[in-house]
């Protein structure tokens, strides 16, 4: 079976949906994960964002 991938974007910094994005992929069977871009900029959580990533 292939994996499945997760695509997203738009986190800007937000750890909190960023996690539950994850969570929910992963729980959908999502093996891999596709950051689209704009991760960081304006949100609060930079550097746990980046270091989730």
């Amino acid at each position: 079976m292939k994996p499945l991938f997760a695509y997203f974007t738009d986190v800007h910094g937000n750890i909190d949906a960023l996690r539950a994005v994850i969570d929910d992929a992963a729980s959908n069977g999502a093996e891999r994960f596709i950051c689209g871009g704009d991760k960081i900029g304006i949100g609060p959580f930079t550097n746990e964002v980046l270091k989730l990533l």
